[in-house]
């Protein structure tokens, strides 16, 4: 198969936590204890404000300001740092839809190649932010984690800039559950994905399928009966969920609860296997209606809109949208 996504550098904007101007005023971050609280913050905030539930950016960033607050008047967060913590989770990719011309949203990281060099991040189209260097700026795009800080927060200040980070994407941390029914549960987005086997069932690695088999096919044989792990509400994931779970950096681009133990006639139950090839979203590119996107699970990752038409892997979800 024939893969030519174009790809287009654009500027980068400062996305970064920043702290207010000098004065008497109290800031966030003026209190020895604020990262702490900041920190047992943004765990609320992922277990009440899940990332793939909000139809919109807005919903999701008032999601996580409500919490900020409701946890102010806990005294669990000085009121100083709300401001704060919305800043990150307004610089991220959920609830964002697909750009119609340059695919899912990714945090994009750039750095000036002079010394001293400066860093910047921004949530923009993938196509819009291409892994390449152009005059004195470096650009990445990251796929996997979901929010800038997240991504370029190397030394983990809440703040994105020379010399303490690097300017190289980060990856997502791992924060996945091993179900035992063949299943595995991230606990920040609340997804559940079906692990696959080695076993020539439905489960098995090597099955492969067209963008309309995906679901005529394998979720109709997943969803048949008393469904599979107790569930008949499989789906094919959209293209935002199946990028958040690629590690960049890492080989393979997974966690291990998705690699593990994989040896012939293993099952979904005793080991866990991730084909290195490019795998079926739900989300359909929106300037060609016969192509539909896809990531590739080997290597850093890669997204990419392709014929519905070729055969790809499927890795099915529920939970979320």
């Amino acid at each position: 198969m024939t893969h030519k996504p174009a790809f287009i550098l654009t500027a980068f904007l400062v996305i970064v936590p920043t702290l207010e101007a000098a004065g008497a005023t109290p800031r966030c971050l003026d209190s020895s204890g604020d990262r702490s609280q900041i920190d047992t913050t943004r765990v609320a905030i992922d277990a009440a404000c899940r990332c793939f539930v909000f139809p919109s950016h807005g919903e999701y960033v008032a999601c996580a300001r409500s919490v900020s607050r409701a946890r102010v008047n806990e005294q669990l967060l000085r009121k100083e740092c709300v401001r704060t913590v919305t800043r990150l989770y307004a610089q991220s990719s959920c609830g964002r839809t697909l750009s119609e011309k340059f695919g899912p949203f990714v945090p994009c990281i750039s750095r000036t190649l002079s010394t001293p060099f400066r860093i910047r991040c921004a949530v923009r189209p993938l196509y819009r932010c291409a892994d390449a260097n152009t005059r004195d700026v470096q650009s990445a795009s990251c796929i996997g984690p979901m929010s800038c800080v997240d991504t370029a927060d190397g030394n983990h200040d809440l703040q994105i800039g020379a010399p303490g980070d690097t300017g190289s994407c980060i990856p997502a941390a791992s924060a996945f559950a091993d179900n035992g029914d063949g299943t595995v549960t991230d606990e920040r987005s609340g997804l559940v994905w079906e692990k696959l086997a080695d076993d020539d069932s439905i489960h098995d690695w090597d099955a492969s399928f067209t963008w309309s088999e995906a679901s005529s096919v394998k979720l109709a044989q997943l969803n048949a009966g008393g469904g599979f792990a107790g569930h008949t509400d499989w789906r094919v994931p959209t293209i935002e969920e199946l990028i958040s779970l690629i590690r960049q950096g890492h080989n393979p681009p997974v966690a291990p609860e998705f690699d593990s133990g994989c040896a012939p006639g293993c099952s979904v139950t005793s080991c866990s296997c991730t084909h290195a090839d490019f795998h079926w979203s739900a989300s359909t590119d929106p300037r060609h209606s016969n192509a539909a996107w896809s990531v590739i699970f080997g290597g850093d990752g890669v997204a990419e809109a392709d014929l519905k038409t070729y055969k790809m892997y499927v890795r099915a979800v529920r939970g979320g949208s």
